[in-house]
């Protein structure tokens, strides 16, 4: 990941974990993602995308495709795997 987190937070109090990430891209822009693990699917979602305060909906793959040259999916992965450590979290199987 070229992308630096600058702030993280967890809301576990919910259904399915949900992620806020801020991060720095290597261009110097900003990037928020809000996004949660689905228990059911067992996999990260994207709910919300603000790049440089510009709203993208829940679009992702222009980013991580252009930038992290990886798929969305693996993106919000280890955006997840390191906000789980940070916190101390494991999401229940």
């Amino acid at each position: 990941m070229l992308a630096q987190i600058k702030e993280m937070s967890l809301d576990k109090n919910r259904r399915n974990p949900h992620y806020r990430v801020l991060l720095q891209s290597p261009d110097g822009s900003e990037l928020f993602i809000h996004f949660n693990y689905t228990y059911r699917s067992k996999t990260y979602w994207s709910r919300d995308v603000y790049y440089n305060n510009v709203h993208k909906k829940s679009k992702l793959a222009w980013y991580t495709q252009s930038v992290e040259e990886m798929t969305a999916q693996q993106f919000l992965e280890e955006l997840g795997a390191i906000v789980n450590e940070h916190f101390n979290f494991t999401p229940r199987r």
